[in-house]
């Protein structure tokens, strides 16, 4: 599968959705194509078989790995 990584944000703006999982260790969004995003800071599928980019466009991902906030790119 291809891997894309999703950039580091310090802290979203206070407008923004934070999406996040409910368990650890569990990817946020988990589909049946062939595109992972992970986490910049640890590696992890925050989001696993995503089909295209534009799934994921706009969004800010908090890990449930290490907690990191990410967002995608637009």
């Amino acid at each position: 599968m291809r891997v894309s990584l999703l950039p580091l944000i310090a802290r979203p703006r206070r407008t923004a959705e934070v999406l996040t999982s409910a368990h650890e260790s569990v990817p946020i969004l988990i589909g049946d194509g062939e595109i992972d995003f992970t986490c910049w800071r640890c590696g992890f599928a925050i989001c696993e078989g995503m089909q295209t980019v534009v799934e994921i466009s706009g969004a800010v991902f908090r890990c449930p790995e290490c907690r990191a906030f990410n967002r995608s790119r637009q």
